[in-house]
């Protein structure tokens, strides 16, 4: 009689993502840009929008973001930004720092060449929505691209020979 074996847990992309996920506000992925608990301009599962805004503008669709619009997202959203202060509740166009935050976004896409684009998963370039499975998959594929990304400058600061440059899958880790 032989046996299979299959993962125990989901690969370790998957589980970190569910992690994550379970730890957001809510447990939910969220479309829009919004100001998080310490108001910073944050997307999707958490996504920090000034330190990944080449991440999240790929996943929504703009497929080779130029440099004047990765550095115009970021600006909007930075602190002490240019269009928004988050510590003057008076800066920016919007009530609440949410609508701050999303209207701060909108323009830097509008006045990049995207007349019509909100900052948003929900909503393609041309302000068409997307299904919903759809922008959560691109919700994931920013946090996949971006957790990569800083788990390659974490790879680089371990001395070489201690750390493999790939992660294995969780069943491959547990089976050795």
């Amino acid at each position: 009689m032989s046996m299979t074996f299959g993962p125990v847990f989901p690969n370790y992309a998957d589980l970190r993502y569910d992690v994550i996920l379970a730890l957001e506000e809510g447990g939910q992925q969220r479309p829009q840009a919004y100001a998080d608990g310490n108001g910073y301009a944050t997307i999707g599962i958490g996504f920090l929008v000034s330190a990944n805004a080449r991440e999240i503008l790929i996943a929504m669709g703009y497929s080779d973001p130029s440099a004047a619009l990765v550095a115009a997202i970021q600006n909007a959203v930075a602190p002490n930004g240019t269009l928004i202060d988050f510590n003057n509740p008076n800066s920016g166009n919007g009530r609440t720092a949410h609508d701050r935050v999303r209207n701060a976004l909108n323009n830097a896409l509008q006045n990049n060449g995207y007349p019509r684009a909100e900052f948003r998963f929900d909503y393609d370039s041309a302000g068409n929505p997307i299904p919903t499975a759809q922008w959560q998959a691109n919700i994931k594929q920013a946090f996949v691209t971006a957790a990569q990304k800083y788990e390659d400058e974490v790879d680089l600061w371990l001395p070489q020979g201690l750390i493999t440059r790939k992660v294995p899958d969780t069943f491959r880790r547990l089976s050795n």
